[in-house]
């Protein structure tokens, strides 16, 4: 379905997606979903990548589809302690497209 594997690998990070043709078939894939969301250790693991917002790709607490601040607090209280990655560009300059790191309750 889709792009194959190989061609995701090429431009998205290692644990990023999860490509359907990795698995024999519907019950295999199904039952890797099923331990993803009972293993905390496997699941913390597809977000050891970059964040930014989508669809413009600025800071995390700008308009748009993703609820990083309620993402960062999950990964945080359910055990996640590794980094994660910036990768965005500020809407406006630097200096005040770090605000939203204070304002979720982070230090740099």
């Amino acid at each position: 379905m889709g792009a194959r594997p190989s061609e995701y690998a090429a431009v998205a990070p290692h644990n990023s997606y999860i490509h359907v043709d990795e698995f024999a078939g519907p019950e295999e894939l199904a039952a890797y979903l099923r331990r993803l969301d009972e293993d905390d250790t496997l699941f913390n693991s597809y977000f050891k990548w970059k964040i930014a917002q989508v669809p413009n790709r600025n800071e995390p607490d700008t308009p748009g589809e993703i609820n990083y601040k309620y993402i960062l607090e999950h990964l945080q209280n359910n055990g996640y302690d590794d980094w994660i990655g910036l990768e965005y560009k500020p809407a406006g300059n630097t200096k005040n497209g770090l605000k939203w790191i204070k304002d979720y309750g982070y230090n740099l």
